[in-house]
C-alpha cells in the first residue's frame, strides 16, 4: 500500500486475476485502492493517473463489473503488447516540448538485451533472478540501464539487426 501512496502513476494488469492461471487476486484490489486515492485521498492524490491492462478488450468484465467507463488497453498477453501499451500511455503524459520516448520496438530490443544479461547483473549481488523482490528488480534493471546508457552502441546495433530482419526475409521470399 505504501507504493500506491507514493506513486503518481499506476499500471494495473488485471489479466493476471483470471482463474486458470496462478491468480493475482490482489490486482483488482490494488487498482481499486489507487482509484480510491484519486477520490478520497489528499490533494496530491488528485493527480494520480492509471493505466489498466488486460489480455483482450472487455475481458475484465468477467471479474470487474465497473471501471467507470475506463476501457483497459489490450496487450494480447505478449511482451511486445505490454511494452507498446505502457509506452504509448506514458508518451501521452510527456509535455510536447520534451523529448519523446523511444518507440516500442526499441524498448523491446532493450528489454530482450536485459533478459539475455540479467543473470550477470544478478550475480553482482549474489541474487537469483527468479527470486528478486521488487526493489531488487528495480536495482538490477537500473544497473543494466545505466551501463547500457554508457554502451548504447550495443543497443543500437541490436536494434538495427532486429529492424532489418523482416526486410531481409521479404527479399528471400
Amino acid at each position: 500500500m505504501d507504493i500506491i501512496g507514493e506513486c503518481r502513476y499506476g499500471i494495473h494488469d488485471v489479466s493476471r486475476s483470471v482463474s486458470g492461471q496462478e491468480p493475482r487476486n490482489n490486482m483488482p484490489l490494488e487498482l481499486g485502492v489507487f482509484i480510491g486515492c484519486q477520490y478520497f485521498g489528499k490533494s496530491y492524490d488528485l493527480e494520480k493517473e492509471y493505466l489498466v491492462l488486460d489480455t483482450k478488450a472487455h475481458e475484465y468484465k468477467k471479474y470487474l463489473t465497473d471501471l467507470g467507463g475506463e476501457d483497459p488497453s489490450a496487450h494480447g498477453d505478449t511482451v511486445e503488447g505490454i511494452i507498446s501499451s505502457v509506452r504509448d500511455w506514458l508518451s501521452m503524459r510527456i509535455p510536447t516540448n520534451e523529448e519523446p520516448l523511444p518507440g516500442a520496438d526499441y524498448m523491446g530490443t532493450l528489454y530482450q538485451i536485459f533478459l539475455d544479461q540479467k543473470e550477470d547483473f544478478c550475480d553482482r549481488y549474489r541474487l537469483r533472478f527468479e527470486k528478486l523482490t521488487f526493489p531488487e528488480y528495480v536495482k538490477v534493471m537500473t544497473d543494466f540501464l545505466e551501463e547500457r546508457h554508457r554502451d548504447m552502441d550495443l543497443v543500437e546495433e541490436s536494434y538495427k539487426q532486429i529492424i532489418e530482419q523482416p526486410e531481409e526475409a521479404e527479399l528471400d521470399e
